[in-house]
Parts: structure tokens; C-alpha cells; sequence
């Protein structure tokens, strides 16, 4: 763990401290008593505009949360997210200490160093599991990836990569470059102060290739206050650690604080102790201190000249030393050993059909909104008044005749009767019957705006001796287009909101944790309907609200073990054992038959070699610690291990020894 600068012992028991990310952070007031660091009170913040104007956002929120507790901070911790450090230097990266150097001198900061927020991350994970840890950490931000692999507390493989919306595209291609030389963590740990369910989801569901992963990964986030607290503690760990030491400032620290080309020793997390063992501890350290009080208030008497008195005094101060000692390995010397052995995956497909399954029906009501996108033209026919002339017999048009004029339509507004056509008086000619009716075009439309003087078609009579003309002009015809609902606005609509509700309402049914959902039976179906808007009414956007009706299929978690596991197990080699807790398996097919649900199955698992746990312990009592892997190996065939010390009072010599008495040891087994 790199801590890169500490300037001098701090003079204030109440320090700033500064939590920087891509684009938001988050201020905190850290009061330290008796040693131990708290955080009193804190406030997020966005930047603004990037790192350009951080110094502003800070001095704003900065300002409030003094104001508010009437106190002035200049000392400074910085905590900083792993991706802007430098992984070559243990440096803040160069534009981002530029700023911060500003940021300290503008706003009369004392920085006294930064703190990497990985480190928070796998001190918070350690102290949980009490072990070292083993998996993948990933580290999000606005638009970084940051991922991170560790092996028995070991960092193995980094990895800095641009984010996109989908996480799971993001880290594949970094799993696929490990593809073959290293099988991978089945945990991973993922943090950015943030709410994380949608991603966790993204990679729970994603079907990683089984060549990755030995069986399903599972999927952790550390939350923000476990982040700020071990961040803190880790800070107050640091400054207890100078005031003991008083170790000077360093000759090449900058002014804003920051070592250039200086490596911190890396300092390990001290593992927690339960509470009858701090009991424990307090009293055995008590004798052993009340031991050298005792040899020191001696040292200078004149009764030791005495050599009956040294005679006295040297057995009783040997019994004394040997009681503590024993007492020690006996009650305070534990440890905690995780041993790795070799393992063989299993995999199979099954076909059974035994699960009973249960229907489980939800209903919920959704709403959806959308643009309409139908066209309908609106507007007035035009009017006017038409001559009718009759060159026949007497004849009656009906209202509702058409005429026409150039694929033009009108409509008589009434009955009339034309008379017939008659000679003049010297019958020299022939005059036309004339009768005078109004007419409606027969659409809407400006076209049909006639000017005076046209010549109309009566329907499909002769126009050589039926015909109209109107002497003067049609008007009142007028057009525009408006947009309307349609039917396929309709369908388009219920087709969105049933996808909508297929997609949410799964996340938002909560099961028990001992069912499960099989996908491929899940049907979605709307029984109700209501449209804001009718078909062909005017319209922007319509809405649809409905009740949606969700059937869920489900089985027992148990149930489905109790019939895969035995299957499973047939399949081990003798030596090997396989807990049920590293049997993993997927529905992949549900096939009805004759009354029957028929569901296929793939199942994998990871036998692990069968050692005694006492034969382990019998072997390894007394050991030194350098001769544990060696052991391990030749006795065991083991593949590596993971061990965890409570050594609350060290003992020269014994220090590098496992515990001499069996109900001392812890032992786990698993596989790398």
C-alpha cells in the first residue's frame, strides 16, 4: 500500500479531507481521539466544469461545512481514485497534482498526503473475510475502467480501460487477454460511491465462456461509507504510526506536500481481533510487562549480590517467563490457513422432469407516450351557382347530381326541373331549356375555386345537349393537413409498452431468496387498455395506460439442487469431494410433453481433492512459517494457501511458528 507523503507530526486533532474522482468528490471533517480518526461531518459535490474549476467547487462546499461547524481546517488528506495515479511512479498523475498543488496554495491548504482508494477497498474486504483477498476488484468512474486482479493478496494483473454504457463490454475483452494463462477470480468487487444494482445485474446475467470462469462469478459492492471509513482509519493508522516513530519530513517533499521519486514501504493491514481475545491480549501483555517491571525494580538492589537471594529470585522469574509463555501459545496464538488443492471441473447436461414449478401471476399498471405520426387534410368545399342547359326533352335532376370540369366534382344542392328546348318563332333556331341551381364542390380545396365561364359535364349524359356553365365565380374552398392518430399509432404503441413492461416488471417482482424464475416460461400480456386519444383524432402525442399481467414460473432453489447434485456427484473421482455450494446450474430449455414439463439442464462443478483436516493440522503443528508451502505440497499436493496470524504478543524464536496446540488452527479448503 503506498502512503506517499507525511510532512510532520500534525499539531490539530481535526483534518480536511478530500475524496477526488473524474468528476465529483466528496469533503469530509476528520476529528481524531484517542488515536482513531472519525469522519464528523461531509458533503459531496460536482465539479462544475472538470478539474478546471475544482478550486471554485471546493472553496464553495468548503466554506459551508466551516461556516456550519465554526472551525478553520488547513491540514489535508487527499484520497484519490486509483485510475489518476500513476502505477509506474505512485504518483498522482501530472495534470491532476498540478491542480492540486493550485487547489492547496489558493485556498491555504497543508496537504499532508494522498491515500490510493484501492486500498480502502481491499482493507474493507480483508477485515470482513479476514483473509487476504483473492479477486477482482474494479474500480468505476465517469468515464474510466479501473481492474484490478489479486491473488492471495497479491496484486497480479492491472488494467485501465475507457467506460461505456454496457460494463460487461468493457471488461470482456480484458478477461479474454487472460484467456489461458490464468484462470480468474469467481469474485468480483466493484466500487465508485455510486448505486451499482444495474451493473451487478449486466454481469450476473451475462453467460461468461466456461473457460474463464471455473463457475459463476459472484458479485459484490462496497459501499461508500465502508470506502470513507477505512479510508479514514487508514489515515489515522498513518499519523499514529509517524507520532510513534517521529520520523522527520523528508528533504525532497514539494511544497504542496507531494514526494517526488520516493518509495513507501508497503505496511500491512493489521487483522481484527475478536473480543475475548483483545481481553486476553490486554491481561497476557500485562504479565509480560509486569515480568520486565519486576527484573527492573531488582536490577539495581543490593539484595542480588545476595546469591541466596539470586537463587530465589532467578527460578521464580524463569517460571514466570514460562507460564506467560505457555499461556500465550496455549489461549492467544491462532491462526487462520486457507489451503488450496487441486480440483477437476464437472460438467454435465441433464434432462428432468421432477421440479415442480409454480405459476405466479403480478399484475401492474404502466403508461407509455409517444409522437402520432398519422396525416389527415381538413378545410371547406367551395360553393358558387351553375346554369343548366337543356337542348332535349323536359327533364328533372335530383339533388346530389354530379357535375364536372377538368376531374373537378360538384354536387346540386337541390331538386330542379329543366325544360325542354324550343324553336324560335320563325323556327330558324333551337333555344335551350335553362334552369339556375346551387352547387357544393365535391372535396375540399382551393382547386376548387372555379373562375366564371366554365363548362360542367352532367354526369354521363350527352353533352352535346346536357350541360352547365357558371356566369360567375366559385369560392370558399380551402385545404391544410393536420396530424391525427392512427391505427398503426395504436399498435405501435402497445407493442412499446409491452416491451417496457417485460423489462422492468421482471427487476421489480422480488422473490424469496430460495426461488427462482425460469425466463424461458415468462409470459407479459396487457388485459386493459385506455388511449388518451381516439383513431383519426387530432393529435401531437397519445398516451396509453394498461394493466399488465406478468406470469412468473418458479421453482425452489433446494428442490432443483436435490435432483442435479446426486446426478452430479456420480460423475467425482474417488479422492475428490464435491460441496454443494460449488455446484452452479442453468435452465436452458423447457420442452412440454404429454402433460409433462421437460427441462434441460446444464450443471457444472469443482470437485476438490479430499484431504483429513486433522491429518493437516497433525502435520503443520510447530512449523515454521517458511516451511508451510513445502509441507503443503509434498504431504498434500497442495497448489498454494493463504494464511492468517493473530500474533497479539510476539515472542522471539516463536514468532515464525505455527500454533503448537490443534484447537489453535482454523482450516479451510478450496482451489485456485
Amino acid at each position: 500500500m503506498q502512503l506517499p507523503f507525511f510532512l510532520k507530526k500534525p499539531p490539530s486533532n481535526k483534518f480536511l479531507g478530500i475524496l477526488l474522482k473524474e468528476d465529483q468528490g466528496i469533503i469530509m471533517i476528520i476529528e481524531r481521539k484517542k488515536g482513531e480518526g472519525t469522519i464528523v461531518d461531509h458533503e459531496k459535490f460536482s465539479y462544475s466544469n472538470g478539474w478546471e474549476h475544482l478550486i471554485e467547487d471546493i472553496d464553495q462546499t468548503l466554506f459551508r461545512l466551516e461556516t456550519k461547524h465554526k472551525i478553520h481546517l488547513e491540514e489535508t488528506i487527499f484520497f484519490i481514485f486509483s485510475h489518476l495515479i500513476d502505477t509506474t511512479t505512485n504518483q498522482i498523475k501530472k495534470p491532476y497534482q498540478s491542480v492540486i498543488k493550485n487547489l492547496a496554495k489558493n485556498l491555504d491548504l497543508k496537504p499532508l498526503g494522498f491515500i490510493d482508494c484501492r486500498e480502502a477497498v481491499v482493507k474493507s474486504i480483508e477485515q470482513k473475510e479476514e483473509m487476504r483477498l483473492t479477486g477482482i476488484l474494479i474500480e468505476l468512474d465517469k468515464n474510466d475502467v479501473n481492474i484490478f486482479i489479486y491473488k492471495v493478496g497479491q496484486l497480479v494483473f492491472t488494467k485501465l480501460v475507457s467506460r461505456t454504457n454496457n460494463l460487461v463490454d468493457d471488461i470482456s475483452p480484458v478477461f479474454e487477454q487472460l484467456r489461458g494463462n490464468v484462470m480468474l477470480p469467481t469474485k468480483i468487487i466493484m466500487y465508485n460511491s455510486k448505486d451499482l444494482d444495474q451493473e451487478v445485474s449486466r454481469i450476473l446475467s451475462y453467460r461468461w465462456p466456461t473457460d474463464l470462469f471455473v463457475q459463476l462469478p459472484k458479485v459484490e459492492i462496497v459501499q461508500e461509507k465502508d470506502i470513507l471509513t477505512n479510508l479514514v482509519f487508514i489515515f489515522s493508522q498513518q499519523i499514529k504510526q509517524d507520532d510513534e516513530k517521529q520520523i522527520p519530513a523528508p528533504s525532497n517533499v514539494t511544497k504542496t506536500g507531494f514526494v517526488i521519486g520516493e518509495d513507501i514501504k508497503e505496511r500491512e493491514p493489521e487483522s481484527d481481533k475478536e473480543a475475548e481475545e483483545k481481553r486476553s491480549d490486554l491481561n497476557f501483555s500485562k504479565i509480560n510487562q509486569s515480568v520486565k517491571e519486576f527484573f527492573l525494580k531488582f536490577k539495581n538492589l543490593t539484595i542480588l549480590k545476595n546469591n541466596l537471594a539470586k537463587k530465589i529470585l532467578l527460578p521464580v522469574g524463569l517460571m514466570i517467563i514460562c507460564l506467560s509463555i505457555f499461556a500465550h501459545e496455549f489461549f492467544l496464538h491462532k491462526t487462520k490457513l486457507e489451503i488450496y488443492l487441486p480440483s477437476i471441473n464437472i460438467e454435465k447436461q441433464l434432462t428432468v422432469d421432477d421440479l415442480k414449478i409454480t405459476p405466479l401471476e403480478k399484475t401492474f399498471e404502466l403508461s407509455s407516450s409517444q409522437a402520432v405520426t398519422g396525416k389527415k387534410d381538413i378545410g371547406e368545399s367551395a360553393r358558387g351557382e351553375v346554369t343548366v342547359y337543356n337542348f332535349g326533352k323536359e327533364i328533372t335532376f335530383s339533388k346530389g347530381t354530379k357535375i364536372y370540369n377538368n376531374g373537378l366534382g360538384f354536387l346540386f344542392d337541390e331538386d330542379i326541373k329543366v325544360a325542354s328546348a324550343s324553336l324560335t318563332t320563325d323556327g330558324s333556331a333551337k333555344l335551350p331549356g335553362k334552369t339556375k341551381v346551387k352547387v357544393t364542390a365535391a372535396q375540399i380545396g382551393v382547386d376548387s375555386n372555379l373562375t366564371k365561364g366554365q363548362t360542367f359535364k352532367i354526369e354521363d349524359l350527352d353533352s352535346d345537349i346536357y350541360f352547365a356553365k357558371n356566369e360567375a365565380d366559385f369560392s370558399g374552398g380551402s385545404k391544410k393537413q393536420i396530424t391525427t392518430v392512427s391505427k398503426q399509432d395504436l399498435d405501435n404503441l402497445e407493442s412499446t409498452l409491452l416491451k417496457k413492461a417485460k423489462n422492468q416488471q421482471l427487476s421489480e417482482i422480488k422473490l424469496d431468496s430460495d426461488k427462482k424464475s425460469i425466463n424461458q416460461l415468462t409470459t407479459t400480456e396487457i388485459t386493459q387498455t385506455n388511449y388518451s386519444k381516439e383513431i383519426g383524432e387530432e393529435a401531437n402525442q397519445i398516451t396509453l395506460t394498461a394493466k399488465v399481467k406478468t406470469t412468473l414460473f418458479v421453482y425452489n432453489k433446494t428442490d432443483l439442487a436435490n435432483i442435479i447434485n446426486p446426478l452430479l456427484k456420480k460423475d467425482v473421482a474417488k479422492d475428490y469431494s464435491l460441496d454443494s455450494k460449488n455446484i452452479v446450474s442453468q435452465i436452458d430449455k423447457v420442452e412440454e410433453k404429454k402433460g409433462k414439463d421437460y427441462i434441460t439442464i446444464s450443471a457444472k462443478g469443482k470437485a476438490i481433492k479430499t484431504i483429513d483436516k486433522n491429518k493437516a493440522i497433525n502435520v503443520l503443528l510447530g512449523k515454521n512459517v517458511s516451511d508451510i508451502d513445502s509441507i503443503l505440497r509434498s504431504t498434500f499436493s497442495s497448489t498454494g494457501y493463504n494464511l492468517g496470524f493473530n500474533k497479539s504478543m510476539p515472542i522471539p524464536i516463536l514468532d515464525q511458528r505455527l500454533p503448537f496446540f490443534p484447537k489453535n488452527f482454523e482450516v479451510k479448503f478450496d482451489s485456485l
